[in-house]
């Protein structure tokens, strides 16, 4: 389900950043290659993240508050640029720019 693919997608990078205490090698390809399929993280696709019913009431309060923070971006349907060596919260991603997706879905 797109509603819950950006946090399926953050809590993973999340696993395999701890996996480096058992095996990094394997923990560093596998993080290698899931960064390489994230482009669906962007601005506007993170609309979709509304409607993910496992957030708790704090990060929907997060995400809705973050709709106001403005960002500046060359194109909102391109990925995120997210930083997988740093930890991935959804409302850090979200931005003013989110809103066009509700915008587009009327």
């Amino acid at each position: 389900m797109a509603a819950n693919a950006a946090l399926n997608d953050t809590v993973l990078v999340e696993e395999l950043r701890n996996f480096r205490t058992i095996d990094k090698n394997i923990a560093d390809v596998g993080l290698k290659i899931l960064s390489r399929h994230l482009w669906y993280i962007s601005d506007i696709l993170l609309g979709f993240s509304f409607f993910d019913n496992r957030h708790d009431e704090k990060t929907f309060i997060q995400m809705s508050g973050a709709l106001k923070k403005p960002k500046e971006t060359i194109n909102e349907f391109r990925e995120t640029k997210l930083n997988i060596e740093e930890k991935i919260s959804l409302p850090s991603l979200i931005s003013k720019n989110t809103m066009k997706f509700f915008e587009i879905m009327g």
